[in-house]
């Protein structure tokens, strides 16, 4: 090998050394670290469901009553429910009205009442819109309509062997919802005497505070709308009751998440579960929802 052989050789290997040494080495990249937060399915199954408004009882049971599926249940405070077929009325008989859907409060509990025009007895009677009441009747032959279709004359008929039971879950003022389906704006809950956050509004002041309640449910106003929880009973709902809403102008529960004024996830959470059906949601009050019918007895037009 000769010397200029020699000294190409190394010329090159410097060559290349400092090539090398002078070239920029990329630098790994570091990719951000992806964070994921646990989703409850629950919780998104919810977002769905219309808001309701709630309104409360401190009473220990509510009744519930689907005209359609012509079924009712005393819910208990203590989570009990008795489930029981009944028979409503319907305007297809001679005298005979159609059982109104809506919010009202039993106003009268007798063991026997009497129906004075139809002249027969009316057993475990409770009464909650005018003269319109829950009751059994002498003999079993109407037990055949029970639980299948509307066979009354405007009341709520069901087995003597229920509403007896019925009877036992429930106290004077108990609210009762009449409903046709899932049709109701309103939900019942249950909230304790005690709680800062109640109000009884009077028999004269409960039909405009329904009908805002309502307007604000439809509108989204739903942070002064959940601001207090209104307790009903038979010295306010008046005996006519209050309309059920338009469920059909209700907004899905996901608004919630929109709503920037809502503080925390529990009174969110609160209200979504409970507007049960959550699950927690208002009303639209009548002229009759403040009057008082001039015989309060137990004898009634209906039965």
């Amino acid at each position: 090998m000769t010397k200029i052989t020699k000294v190409i050789i190394i010329f090159s290997f410097f060559s290349v050394f400092i090539a090398l040494s002078m070239a920029e080495i990329p630098k790994p990249v570091v990719k951000n670290k992806v964070h994921s937060r646990k989703i409850d399915i629950n919780y998104l199954a919810l977002l769905n469901k219309k808001i309701k408004d709630t309104l409360y009882t401190t009473t220990k049971s509510y009744i519930v009553i689907d005209l359609n599926t012509q079924q009712a249940a005393v819910i208990m405070r203590s989570g009990e429910r008795f489930n029981f077929p009944v028979s409503t009325g319907t305007a297809a008989l001679p005298r005979g009205v159609n059982t109104s859907p809506g919010v009202f409060a039993v106003f009268v509990k007798n063991p026997v009442a009497v129906s004075s025009e139809f002249h027969c007895n009316l057993y475990y009677w409770m009464q909650f819109n005018y003269g319109i009441g829950l009751h059994g009747l002498d003999g079993t032959g109407y037990y055949v309509f029970l639980g299948k279709q509307p066979s009354s004359h405007g009341c709520v008929r069901t087995a003597n062997e229920d509403i007896k039971i019925a009877f036992s879950m429930v106290e004077l003022g108990a609210p009762v919802l009449v409903t046709n389906g899932d049709n109701s704006a309103i939900a019942i809950s249950f909230v304790d005497e005690n709680d800062p956050y109640i109000y009884k509004p009077t028999a004269a002041e409960a039909p405009a505070i329904f009908k805002k309640r309502l307007q604000m449910l439809y509108d989204g106003q739903l942070n002064e709308l959940f601001a207090r929880k209104i307790v009903i009973d038979n010295t306010n709902m008046g005996m006519g009751g209050t309309p059920i809403g338009d469920i059909s102008r209700l907004p899905d529960a996901k608004s919630l998440l929109y709503k920037d004024k809502i503080e925390t996830e529990d009174y969110a959470w609160e209200k979504i579960v409970k507007v049960p059906g959550i699950e927690e949601i208002d009303t639209v009050a009548t002229a009759d929802s403040v009057r008082v019918p001039k015989d309060s007895t137990s004898k009634t037009a209906a039965k």
